[in-house]
């Protein structure tokens, strides 16, 4: 969490994809479980509903990897 605010407060765009598979940071924080940066970046304004290159979303990656507490947090959000 203090990362990615240090990050934001340098410039870091919350909108950044990666080239490759263009995921975004909620992305990567869903698939890793980390809801509290899912929590800040939701509240700077990146979209909940997002696709990577092969159509998945955040909840997509929170429920392959078995992170309940963001699959709950998205879905109150009305994540798709």
């Amino acid at each position: 969490v203090q990362t990615l605010r240090f990050f934001f407060l340098n410039g870091l765009n919350p909108l950044w994809t990666d080239n490759s598979r263009k995921q975004t940071l909620l992305h990567l924080a869903a698939a890793k479980g980390q809801i509290e940066n899912i929590r800040i970046l939701h509240a700077m304004g990146v979209p909940l509903d997002a696709v990577d290159i092969d159509k998945k979303t955040a909840l997509i990656q929170a429920v392959t990897n078995g992170h309940l507490a963001v699959v709950d947090y998205l879905l109150a959000n009305n994540a798709r």
